[in-house]
C-alpha cells in the first residue's frame, strides 16, 4: 500500500494525480488554458518553498554557532510571523474557495483533495506548535498569533471551475472580485517580506 504520509512521502501515486501523463508539468505553460492566475499561484508556491528554505538555512547556521544570536533573534520574529500568516491564509483560500472547485470537475479529483485538506490540518498544527515553541524559547513572540483554520464545506461547488495545477494545466478562473481580490491580497504579501525565512514542510 503507497504511504500517502505528509512527513514521510515521495509523491502522489498516478491514481491521484491521474492527469500527470497528460499534462506534464514542463508543458502547462504551453497550454490555452495557462493563464495569470495560474502563473501567479505557482509562484506563491515557489514563493513559499524559498521561505522554508531559507528559514532552515538560518536555523541550521544558528545551531552551528555561525549566525550571532542576538541577529538570530531579530531575524527570525518578524520573519516567522509574516511565513506563518501566510502559510496559513493562502492555506485557508486553497480549502474554502478553490478545493471545492475542484472537486465539482470530476469525482476523480476528490480523494486527492481530500488528502490536501488533511496536509493542511497536519501543517497547521505543526504551524501553532512552532509558535509556542519559539515564545517558550525566550524569542520574541512572533506577532499576532494566526487565525483558528476554517473547516470548508465538503464538496461545496462555488461558481465555475478550474483545473487543479497539481496535476494539469489551470483553467482561467473567472475574473469575479471575490478572486480578484484574493489574488492582490496574495501578491501583497508575497511582494513584502520582511525578509525571505521560515517554513519545514514539503509545499507543493
Amino acid at each position: 500500500m503507497t504511504d500517502l504520509s505528509l512527513e514521510t512521502r515521495a509523491g502522489l501515486p498516478d491514481t491521484l494525480a491521474y492527469l500527470r501523463a497528460s499534462f506534464p508539468q514542463a508543458d502547462w505553460r504551453k497550454h490555452p488554458n495557462f493563464g495569470e492566475l495560474s502563473a501567479f499561484w505557482l509562484q506563491v508556491h515557489d514563493h513559499l518553498r524559498g521561505q522554508g528554505s531559507a528559514l532552515n538555512e538560518a536555523t541550521s547556521n544558528y545551531r552551528k554557532g555561525d549566525l550571532d544570536p542576538v541577529r538570530f533573534r531579530q531575524y527570525l520574529a518578524p520573519t516567522l510571523s509574516h511565513f506563518l500568516q501566510h502559510l496559513n491564509g493562502h492555506h485557508q483560500i486553497e480549502d474554502r474557495f478553490y478545493f471545492p472547485r475542484f472537486r465539482a470537475l470530476d469525482d476523480r479529483m476528490v480523494a486527492g483533495f481530500e488528502l490536501l485538506e488533511r496536509d493542511h490540518e497536519m501543517i497547521h498544527e505543526a504551524l501553532l506548535a512552532t509558535v509556542a515553541r519559539t515564545a517558550s524559547c525566550g524569542h520574541p513572540k512572533p506577532g499576532t498569533r494566526p487565525a483558528a483554520r476554517q473547516k470548508p464545506t465538503p464538496r461545496q461547488p462555488i461558481g465555475s471551475s478550474p483545473s487543479s495545477p497539481a496535476t494539469s494545466p489551470t483553467k482561467k478562473i473567472s475574473s469575479s472580485p471575490r478572486f480578484s481580490t484574493m489574488a492582490s491580497s496574495e501578491l501583497a504579501k508575497r511582494t513584502s517580506p520582511p525578509a525571505p525565512l521560515a517554513g519545514t514542510f514539503p509545499l507543493r
